[in-house]
């Protein structure tokens, strides 16, 4: 892993990543399903099964179907590619191999989170409590990853800035 993420770390990968990142964003405004009430449920911040529900609930057949189809192509394309660009961002600035592992628990916790709400979205007008309980403890992880991350990211940043000042 050393050798990969010494050969890869380099400005032209983290700029095509972050390109990619930046088009995926842009494609998800696009693709999200269209209406008064289109939430994209994995960016809500419900905290709870029954506020995971009230999402779903207000989405009209079409944006459901729309939303698993965005789930099972782009958000399955959006967590490789932030976790190789946070990754690649973590070992420039730090140097350590094992920090990817944080960006990579956050894109599992972040494809656990997004079947489960297919899963829960197919079900319907089934209600799996215990599924959206459990997506509501991988956006918590996914979260909680991402904010490490990025923190590491920024020290990282300001770290170099410094010692290059010196």
């Amino acid at each position: 892993m050393q050798k990969f993420l010494k050969k890869n770390s380099n400005r032209k990968n983290i700029l095509i990543l972050l390109g990619v990142v930046v088009i995926i964003e842009i494609l998800f405004g696009v693709f999200m399903p269209k209406g008064d009430n289109a939430v994209m449920i994995d960016m809500a911040g419900s905290t709870s099964s029954a506020g995971i529900y009230e999402i779903i609930e207000n989405y009209e057949e079409g944006m459901r179907q729309s939303y698993i189809i965005m789930a099972l192509t782009l958000d399955l394309i959006f967590p490789i590619a932030y976790f190789l660009l946070f990754a690649f961002l973590l070992f420039t600035y730090w140097d350590k191999a094992w920090m990817v592992f944080l960006p990579f628990f956050q894109a599992i916790f972040d494809l656990c989170e997004n079947t489960g709400i297919v899963i829960m979205l197919r079900a319907l007008p089934e209600r799996l409590y215990g599924m959206a309980n459990a997506v509501v403890v991988f956006s918590w992880l996914k979260w909680g990853f991402a904010a490490i991350t990025i923190v590491l990211i920024l020290t990282g940043i300001i770290r170099k800035r410094v010692n290059n000042r010196s």
